[in-house]
């Protein structure tokens, strides 16, 4: 079973996110703190990472940087915003991101698990 681990600061997205994930049969660690995420984050223990870009005391981005001082190995992670994103900008701050790991809002069901088998086949 592949486990997922969900960022989001709004309450209403982790819940929906983690019934269409659970439906699937992913298991999901969620946290609307960045900061707790981090302070949990444990090298080795998720498959796939899901981040909100834009959260309070820390945006994703940073989080997803500081993660990857946990970890060895580069984490598979797919960012979600309602946002505009400059990807110029972006690969400033992390040089790999490739613009297919974003996802913009909203989001149906069905392009969530999509992206998600997506992310979790491909080799790392």
């Amino acid at each position: 079973m592949n486990r997922i681990l969900l960022v989001d600061d709004e309450p209403d997205i982790i819940q929906l996110f983690r019934l269409i994930l659970e439906g699937q049969g992913f298991e999901v660690d969620c946290y609307s703190d960045p900061v707790q995420a981090l302070v949990n984050y444990a090298q080795g223990l998720y498959d796939l990472v899901i981040i909100d870009y834009l959260m309070p005391g820390m945006d994703g981005f940073e989080l997803y940087r500081k993660m990857r001082t946990i970890e060895k190995k580069k984490s598979k992670v797919l960012f979600v915003t309602a946002f505009d994103i400059n990807y110029k900008v972006l690969r400033e701050r992390i040089q790999d991101l490739d613009p297919k790991n974003i996802i913009t809002k909203p989001i149906t069901g069905e392009y969530l698990i999509e992206r998600v088998n997506q992310e979790l086949t491909i080799k790392t």
